[in-house]
């Protein structure tokens, strides 16, 4: 984790987006809502029978047709947020069009119940400020047109449907912030080492490629260091393993304490630590983990290594792990036993 701020801060949105991708509940609304444009389009096409209504026909197909492939696309996660939202106002904007160009009640109410849909799919699909806005669009343009029909027919009806909407769209918010609730708990078990609050190695792969890449593109260089406490089997053995977790703690709070914003560490083993810390040179490394001996609450063997663009995490904390080995093999108590390469 980063010295200062929680654990699952960043990988939580990596997770969500992969929860995301595999929620059956999002991919079966996707679909349906998918599968009734592609269908109302092409019945548009091959059935309208009206020849002044046609032109306008082809023009609410087509962008039917549009909606479809940005929903399409959208299920890969390629579609910006943008252009989600305009997809949305034409998946509910076309069947407006039709509520206000026909005369017919039942295709009223068909539409209508398009436009639920979309509401549905509008507040599954955005975040929770856009996707209020634009239920509450929504809401304005139909009753506006509706009102516009008929301004002397009883609005019972037209309130009913609104209430049912607002009410759909209500119930489906708090179905996705319980759900994402869940998530984030998700994401703090998945991501966290439970004893020390630290990032464990799936947090730890999360979140160091992308602190990797921003120190990249801004010149900088990131160094890896494998940490390993000297004698924690022993210490266990001797003083208990409730005795072993508060030794641990101490010095994982140590280094909290001691590294900078935007340092990285993670628990990768029982005695295993890996720090990234990005931006930094070989002689800031070197007074870095000087600082950290001092007034330590325990000892151990360090190695670290420039982790060079492009290059695997796994390949520089295995060179790093290396050193770490050269450096457990010849401590002897001098002032700097780190190792580096």
């Amino acid at each position: 984790m980063t010295a200062h701020e929680p654990a699952h801060d960043r990988a939580y949105a990596t997770l969500l987006r992969r929860e995301q991708r595999r929620r059956p509940t999002a991919s079966h609304l996707a679909a349906a809502l998918l599968v009734m444009e592609a269908l109302v389009a092409v019945g548009l096409v091959l059935v309208s029978q009206n020849q002044e209504n046609q032109a306008l026909d082809l023009v609410v197909a087509a962008l039917l047709a549009l909606a479809a492939l940005m929903r399409a696309a959208r299920w890969n996660y390629r579609c910006p947020l943008h252009l989600l939202q305009a997809y949305l106002v034409m998946a509910w904007g076309a069947p407006m069009v039709f509520i206000a160009t026909s005369s017919d009640e039942a295709s009223q109410l068909l539409w209508g119940a398009m436009v639920m849909l979309a509401a549905l799919i509008t507040t599954f699909s955005l975040p929770p400020r856009s996707a209020r806005y634009q239920v509450a669009l929504m809401v304005v343009v139909y009753l506006l047109v509706t009102v516009g029909l008929d301004p002397k027919s009883p609005p019972l009806f037209d309130v009913g449907f609104v209430l049912i909407l607002v009410l759909g769209c209500y119930t489906v918010a708090w179905i996705r912030a319980d759900q994402a609730q869940l998530l984030e708990v998700i994401a703090d078990m998945a991501t966290t080492d439970t004893l020390t609050g630290l990032l464990n190695r799936r947090g730890l792969k999360a979140e160091a490629d992308i602190v990797h890449a921003n120190a990249t593109r801004a010149g900088g260089t990131t160094i890896v260091a494998l940490v390993d406490l000297d004698g924690l089997k022993r210490f266990n053995d001797r003083h208990g393993h409730h005795a072993g977790d508060a030794h641990i703690t101490a010095v994982t709070s140590h280094w909290r304490g001691a590294l900078r914003e935007g340092d990285l560490i993670a628990r990768v083993g029982g005695d295993e630590f890996v720090m990234v810390l990005p931006r930094a040179d070989e002689a800031g490394v070197r007074d870095l983990l000087t600082r950290i001996r001092d007034n330590a609450p325990g000892p151990w063997s360090q190695g670290w290594t420039v982790w060079a663009p492009n290059e695997p995490l796994d390949a520089a904390i295995e060179r790093a792990d290396a050193l770490m080995y050269v450096d457990k093999a010849r401590r002897n108590g001098g002032p700097d036993h780190s190792t580096h390469g």
